[in-house]
């Protein structure tokens, strides 16, 4: 009996250790799990449960749990030196705190980002302790200026495995990649990024190029939208008082517009300050509960192949 009873509770430990081991490579694998994200010019991996926040054209705010744990922010003009950083960080700070600003030996446990970035690392505070890393994109010239948070709960390796993932779209590419929140897109390279609204239910993206102005618009939830309006009422409001011209795509999931204004038309529109020359595309990606929305503006007749093809690769991940 005595033995029998050993071999029981040895059965129990070896079956409670497997599951043990079973639930921790489950919730590595989870955590390992990422996702990419894409914002003017700057792509880097996040895991699949971090958030991004959108802070200003070229700053991001990245959050665990709605805390901080890192804050990135780049220049595209060229290198900026450390002492230019630490010089323009001294002239915004209060008398008081000016002297404690400057570069510091980064701690041991950054080297990989010495070494594989040219990282230094800056202070703002009485221990000169780290602040803030800051390196330069050897491909791009871009300057990435990342703040970290003394109050993070992540670890230092986590963090340097997200900032080693930082990487710049070389300039000569056909299309610039856009990835945030549940969506992706390509844009042509020859649009500029001009402005953008995270509001909710409604996301917008604006670009221009010198013939074209260009929305980009992700609505949700879709259901409780199209419960009060159609997609062709939606597909107006986004472009405003505008003639939208004839429908030219007509599907229960979708709906695609384009005007063709004559001399006079263009005239009066030019008048008003209007391009006159719209175009416009609404679709219902319905295993989402998402609407998806493009629009148009040119001075030119549209050459429809070049919004086709970013509507082509627009889509919700």
């Amino acid at each position: 009996m005595h033995k029998t009873s050993n071999v029981s509770k040895n059965s129990k430990n070896l079956t409670g250790n497997i599951l043990s081991h079973a639930k921790s490579h489950f919730q590595n694998r989870t955590e390992a799990h990422s996702r990419q994200i894409a914002w003017n010019g700057l792509q880097l991996s996040l895991p699949s449960k971090w958030d991004v926040i959108v802070s200003a054209p070229r700053h991001l705010l990245i959050e665990q749990d709605f805390k901080p744990v890192v804050e990135i922010r780049w220049e595209l003009d060229g290198p900026a030196t450390v002492e230019h950083v630490v010089k323009s960080l001294r002239k915004s700070a209060d008398k008081s705190s000016r002297d404690t600003i400057g570069k510091i030996p980064l701690p041991k446990e950054f080297s990989a980002l010495a070494t594989k970035r040219g990282a230094s690392g800056l202070s703002w505070n009485s221990e000169a302790s780290l602040n803030c890393l800051l390196w330069t994109c050897k491909n791009t010239n871009a300057t990435i200026i990342c703040r970290l948070f003394d109050a993070c709960k992540v670890s230092t390796s986590r963090i340097i495995d997200l900032l080693l993932t930082i990487t710049f779209q070389k300039s000569e590419t056909t299309s610039q990649l856009w990835s945030v929140q549940d969506f992706k897109l390509s844009v042509p390279s020859s649009f500029q990024f001009v402005d953008y609204t995270f509001a909710p239910g409604l996301t917008r993206l604006a670009f221009q190029n010198r013939n074209m102005n260009l929305q980009i618009c992700r609505l949700a939830p879709a259901l409780e939208r199209l419960a009060s309006h159609p997609l062709k009422s939606i597909l107006a409001a986004l472009q405003g008082d505008v003639d939208a011209g004839e429908v030219i795509q007509d599907e229960p999931m979708l709906l695609e517009t384009c005007s063709y204004p004559t001399l006079i038309q263009q005239l009066r529109m030019r008048l008003k300050r209007n391009k006159p020359f719209q175009w416009g595309r609404i679709w219902h990606v319905e295993e989402h509960n998402r609407i998806l929305a493009l629009t148009a503006e040119s001075i030119r007749p549209f050459e429809l192949d070049t919004v086709h093809e970013i509507c082509s690769q627009y889509e919700i991940i």
